[in-house]
């Protein structure tokens, strides 16, 4: 349901399908790049990396977004 509203949320901001759909293909990349970390470093899947996680997508979506406008004004 979150990442639905997610991207709800990213499109009215956007208003374009196109923009949404590009920063939101940054979260499931980036929650691999989370998953291989903890696999490279031997660490479990604990609450406080579940936490991290969240964490991660939050800041991949508004790096997508810092992105998407430096390019509109750009």
């Amino acid at each position: 349901i979150a990442l639905a509203l997610i991207f709800v949320l990213l499109f009215f901001a956007l208003k374009s399908f196109s923009q949404t759909i590009m920063i939101y293909v940054a979260i499931p990349l980036s929650a691999i790049g989370g998953i291989f970390s903890l696999w490279l470093r031997d660490m479990p899947f604990s609450i406080s990396a579940g936490v991290g996680f969240i964490v991660l997508f939050g800041v991949a979506v508004l790096n997508g977004l810092v992105l998407i406008s430096s390019m509109k004004s750009g």
